[in-house]
């Protein structure tokens, strides 16, 4: 009797699938698993398919996790650039409502009204990363012409740790190895799981860097950001992503070609 009451309880279980996601790391922060999360409170269990190495983003709200690599970071917005195929993932789950979308059209009608729902990633200091400031060196070598036109120019990237290194600054690298350049003289954290990167960004007092998808995390866990890109993004870095108003100074750049100068000029001022 108590068999058949649970058999019928799952039954009658409203089910959210949202996923899979391929597209840009910043797209995904804040302009779906915000959604994702608010539309979760009106389900009884919340499955979510995403790359293996978000699955930190959604474990406050998530029962359920499952990894879909698409095969490269090759993304721009919500359209993968990798020749991928998605497979139905969700039809075993049997799910009341499946959320997905794999291009801009289809995430704009989908998400058209909806709440979106944000929590921080800021957790305590830890002596784990005991780092001043942080560095990306975006250095995407194909894919959209967006994302290559904002890389940074390792030239100056490099003067620019120099500069910091001698004005008494410890200074580390961040980002993936497929998009970013680890940078001579810095502390490495290259690659580190999105949990340890919540707590060096809790941890350090600025990343710099062009607008990339961890500048963006970097504004979920209240850490401050030197960072550089179109005008059009200055808004965004601002207001519209930094749902805790973490501190940011934005250089509008259209062409991406800052010089070490124009860092260290504003950086004195920003950081304590």
């Amino acid at each position: 009797m108590i068999h058949k009451r649970r058999e019928k309880d799952k039954l009658s279980e409203k089910v959210l699938f949202a996923g899979p996601f391929v597209g840009e790391f910043g797209m995904e922060l804040f302009s779906w698993q915000g959604y994702v999360r608010a539309l979760s409170k009106q389900f009884d269990k919340t499955i979510v398919a995403s790359r293996p190495s978000n699955e930190f983003i959604y474990k406050d709200f998530c029962d359920e996790f499952i990894p879909f690599d698409p095969g490269s970071n090759n993304a721009d917005g919500y359209n993968c650039f990798s020749p991928i195929t998605i497979p139905n993932i969700h039809d075993k789950y049997n799910p009341t409502k499946v959320f997905t979308a794999t291009t801009q059209q289809e995430h704009s009608k989908i998400t058209s009204g909806l709440e979106q729902n944000f929590v921080s990633y800021q957790t305590d200091k830890s002596d784990k990363f005991n780092i001043d400031i942080c560095v990306c060196a975006r250095n995407f070598k194909e894919g959209a012409a967006t994302k290559i036109q904002r890389n940074w120019d390792i030239g100056e990237c490099e003067k620019t740790v120099v500069m910091l290194k001698e004005n008494g600054y410890s200074v580390g690298s961040v980002g993936l190895k497929c998009s970013a350049s680890y940078i001579n003289g810095t502390e490495n954290f290259m690659d580190i799981s999105l949990k340890d990167m919540s707590t060096l960004l809790s941890s350090c007092k600025v990343i710099i860097g062009p607008s990339s998808g961890i500048m963006h995390f970097a504004s979920l866990c209240k850490c401050a950001q030197i960072v550089w890109g179109e005008l059009n993004l200055e808004k965004r870095y601002r207001v519209d992503w930094n749902p805790f108003s973490s501190s940011v100074i934005y250089i509008p750049k259209e062409e991406y070609n800052i010089t070490s100068n124009e860092i260290i000029n504003v950086i004195g001022g920003f950081i304590k």
